[in-house]
């Protein structure tokens, strides 16, 4: 029986979520049949599953252990091992990733790892030089933002590093912002988990008023905390303002819920979320107190509104600033700097650049 050809271009993640569909869109444009991604269904975080779509896209098994702390994935290693160039997951409980760094080191195939350059503790927790070991068996990294560029390069010198900023929407999608719809939303978008805090919002929105000033509490998601959020919010007794809706993934349907929202609410851990937001005009409201993923770097453009989440006035009293200025943030200019810098594309062109090997921008 004949070989299958040789993978040109791989890509080896635990999952491929819903909301990369338009990198991998771009990314399968421009290199056609020479990638393919490999991926599983669900993460070590169970609600974060595999929901893109690819001709290109192979399945493979992922398995939990140990409490489901750590990963190994199964399927299709030779062809994996094999590639000219393979991308795997910068993360240290990923085991499979570093069988992969491991093994085409010593077959001196070139492999990327892809990833948060630290954890969320920070550079200077243990699991960051974790993270340091598996670069060094890796011949470039591809990391999520440009503040860390620096620092990667300093941490091993000589190693390329390509930024794919987090990004979730093509550049077409992140069209001029609608300056005529009457704002009047606070808007969630996200998983409606435990970890993301939601219910510290919901007590924000009550304490700040301003369901009795007109506005609309509105949390669009899916998620095993919905029947106790809207249970909390009858008790707190912002039931008539607070609208839950399922979750959007259509561009198009969030750039109308967007036109309508005065500010957006990552009331714990904020990431992707800072990067929708502005790419919609709409400044975003997080804490202050937690540590947030790469996308805060954003905050250089001012969109990013914070709150002491130590006291518990501090979110209504940021809730009711936003609410009675909503004219101190120019939307245009976030949508503007998200379009040009955290678009699909330029998400896209990092990776096909490490994977092609090119000279990192």
């Amino acid at each position: 029986m004949a070989r299958p050809p040789r993978v040109q271009h791989g890509i080896y993640l635990p999952v491929v979520p819903r909301y990369r569909q338009a990198c991998v869109d771009v990314i399968d444009e421009q290199l056609g049949d020479t990638v393919t991604h490999w991926a599983g269904d669900a993460h070590i975080t169970e609600t974060v599953r595999t929901g893109t779509v690819s001709p290109n896209l192979v399945e493979v098994r992922n398995h939990f252990l140990l409490g489901r702390k750590v990963l190994w994935q199964w399927g299709h290693f030779g062809e994996a091992i094999s590639a000219e160039v393979l991308v795997v997951d910068l993360n240290p409980r990923d085991l499979s990733a570093w069988f992969f760094l491991v093994a085409r080191r010593l077959l001196r195939r070139r492999t990327v790892a892809w990833g948060h350059l630290f954890p969320r503790a920070g550079r200077s927790s243990p699991t960051a030089r974790v993270r340091r070991v598996m670069r060094r068996l890796a011949q470039g990294t591809i990391i999520y933002d440009y503040a860390s560029v620096d620092f990667a390069k300093s941490e091993l010198p000589g190693q390329p590093v390509w930024v794919a900023p987090n990004a979730l929407y093509r550049q077409a999608d992140l069209a001029p912002i609608d300056t005529s719809a009457r704002r009047h939303r606070i808007l969630y978008v996200g998983r409606l988990v435990t970890e993301k805090s939601i219910d510290r919002l919901l007590a924000g929105f009550a304490r700040s008023g301003l369901a009795d000033r007109g506005a609309t509490l509105t949390i669009v998601g899916d998620g095993p905390e919905k029947p106790a959020l809207a249970k909390l919010a009858a008790e707190l007794g912002i039931t008539a303002a607070t609208e839950f809706l399922p979750g959007v993934y259509d561009a198009t349907a969030l750039r109308t819920l967007y036109a309508e929202t005065i500010c957006s609410v990552s009331p714990g851990y904020a990431g992707l979320s800072i990067t929708q937001s502005l790419g919609f005009g709409v400044p975003i409201v997080v804490s202050e107190n937690e540590l947030h993923a790469p996308e805060i770097e954003l905050d250089r453009t001012g969109g990013v509104l914070y709150y002491d989440a130590t006291t518990d006035d501090g979110l209504a009293t940021a809730l009711v600033r936003a609410h009675d200025n909503p004219d101190q943030i120019n939307g245009e200019d976030l949508r503007a700097y998200v379009h040009d810098r955290y678009s699909a594309e330029a998400m896209a062109a990092g990776v096909i650049a490490a994977l092609r090997g090119a000279d990192p921008q």
